[in-house]
């Protein structure tokens, strides 16, 4: 199977789980996207290249490695708007392997002590900001997953516009 380790919040090889360090640590290919790899260059001693928007790339790399010992590190959480989608779309479940830490929504409802299973949850990644109000309902709690094409004084404008000046 492919393990996928989802880095959350914390970005880190120090918040990885037991299970995660040592699939690193024994991967044959390791396959980034959005990860500042420089961190983690003294525990992969495998072969290391980025996942770009291209995915037939990423297709035929792991044709390529079918039978070797593969991880996917991924910023972020692989399953919520993720990587972990695309994966899912062109593999069988019992070939992919998760492991995740804690998102950044999560983190910021805990934040904030409010619990978020009923959250509406808008992602802006790689998105116009002009999506957002199409998204606001009148009622409930809103997180907004972003990038830094959309900071957050970009995204307060848009509130504005659709008369949520108070969020």
């Amino acid at each position: 199977p492919i393990v996928v380790i989802g880095l959350g919040i914390a970005g880190s090889k120090q918040s990885l789980s037991s299970t995660a360090q040592t699939a690193l640590s024994a991967a044959d290919l390791v396959l980034y996207q959005d990860v500042d790899i420089s961190q983690f260059l003294l525990s992969i001693n495998s072969k290391k290249i980025a996942i770009t928007k291209d995915y037939e790339i990423l297709w035929r790399t792991l044709h390529n490695f079918f039978h070797k010992k593969v991880v996917i590190l991924t910023s972020g959480d692989p399953l919520f708007h993720g990587i972990g989608d695309i994966l899912r779309t062109r593999l069988p479940r019992e070939e992919l392997i998760f492991e995740t830490n804690i998102s950044l929504i999560q983190a910021a409802f805990a934040k904030i002590g409010h619990p978020w299973h009923d959250a509406n949850v808008i992602n802006l990644h790689d998105k116009s900001t002009k999506i957002l109000r199409s998204k606001l309902t009148k009622e409930g709690w809103f997180a907004v997953l972003t990038d830094q094409s959309n900071p957050p004084n970009l995204i307060a404008s848009e509130l504005c516009l659709a008369d949520y000046g108070s969020s």
